[in-house]
């Protein structure tokens, strides 16, 4: 997971440069990559289930590569999402 978050500033880091050009640009794909990655590890998390849907008679190994993938992306839209927020905070101030 740390490599992915540190690819995750890498690239945000990319992303950067694009604000030279274009500010809104920069915020727009922010915005996007933190939200789908939240969305994304919410899926694979399984955070979305309800009570109903919920089956407790799962193999744990099957869902085991699940959780990783979830944590792995949500490590890597962590500094995606910290941004945003910080972009939003200071821009409504």
């Amino acid at each position: 997971m740390k490599k992915s978050f540190l690819s995750g500033i890498v690239i945000l880091g990319l992303l950067a440069l694009i604000s030279i050009y274009s500010v809104e640009l920069f915020v727009k794909v922010t915005a996007f990559i933190a939200i789908g990655t939240v969305i994304i590890s919410a899926l694979f998390l399984k955070t979305l289930i309800g009570g109903k849907e919920f089956n407790v008679h799962t193999n744990p190994s099957e869902e085991r590569e699940d959780r990783n993938v979830g944590l792995i992306v949500a490590a890597f839209g962590s500094p995606y999402l910290i941004l945003f927020i910080i972009i939003l905070v200071f821009s409504y101030v």
